[in-house]
């Protein structure tokens, strides 16, 4: 499978009571690795471990329109 980098964003969530003024509004920046799922039109699935029996542990799907860029990782 394919080892990926891949850049997105992700919405920003505070919870509870606040005033409108509050600076936690903004879009957070992210950055995942992992082996490549699956990918399509809507979306990129990946996963974070791969076992010899072929069972995945968690997945991750991003939508499309979050991902902006994906990096094919090469390990030595």
């Amino acid at each position: 499978m394919k080892k990926v980098l891949i850049e997105w964003n992700d919405t920003g969530v505070i919870h509870g009571w606040l005033c409108q003024e509050s600076n936690g509004d903004s879009i957070a920046h992210c950055e995942s690795v992992g082996f490549l799922i699956k990918e399509n039109d809507e979306g990129i699935t990946i996963c974070f471990g791969i076992s010899d029996q072929g069972l995945v542990m968690e997945k991750k799907t991003i939508p499309r329109g979050c991902i902006k860029s994906i990096k094919e990782l090469r390990l030595k």
